[in-house]
C-alpha cells in the first residue's frame, strides 16, 4: 500500500499533493520562486520494493544520493528530487505490510 497522493488547490495557493492516512497528513509544495529548499527535512518511507522503485523515481526527475542496498532489518536507499530534498525509501527484511496501520479508510486531505 502507497500514500495515496491527491493534486490539490487552495483558493489562490499553488497546486501541491496531499495524503492523509491515520491521522498522519502530509503536503508536497512546489519551491517558490526565490526561496531555498528546504533540504534540512528528511522524509522517510516504507515501501514495497526499493530497488523496483528507484528507476521510476530517477525518471520523474528524482536522483539517487545512496543506491539500494542491505541495512539493518532490510533494504534501504536515498534519493532526492528536483529541488535536492532527500527521501529514505526502506524495504523491511519480512516485506512491507502496513494492512494494520491502514485499517482504517485513507483520509484524502480536502474530502468531506
Amino acid at each position: 500500500m502507497n500514500l495515496p497522493f491527491a493534486r490539490q488547490s487552495h483558493g489562490t495557493g499553488p497546486s501541491h499533493y496531499a495524503s492523509g492516512v491515520c491521522g498522519l497528513v502530509v503536503e508536497i509544495y512546489p519551491l517558490a520562486p526565490g526561496q531555498p529548499a528546504t533540504t534540512a527535512t528528511r522524509l522517510g518511507f516504507q515501501v514495497e520494493a526499493v530497488d523496483t522503485l528507484i528507476a521510476g523515481l530517477v525518471e520523474a526527475g528524482g536522483a539517487v544520493v545512496v543506491a539500494p542496498r542491505e541495512v539493518p532489518g532490510g533494504r534501504g536507499a536515498v534519493v532526492s528530487d528536483p529541488d535536492g530534498h532527500r527521501v529514505e525509501l526502506f524495504t523491511p527484511a519480512g516485506g512491507h505490510d502496513v494492512g494494520t496501520y491502514l485499517a482504517e479508510r485513507p483520509l484524502i486531505v480536502g474530502e468531506p
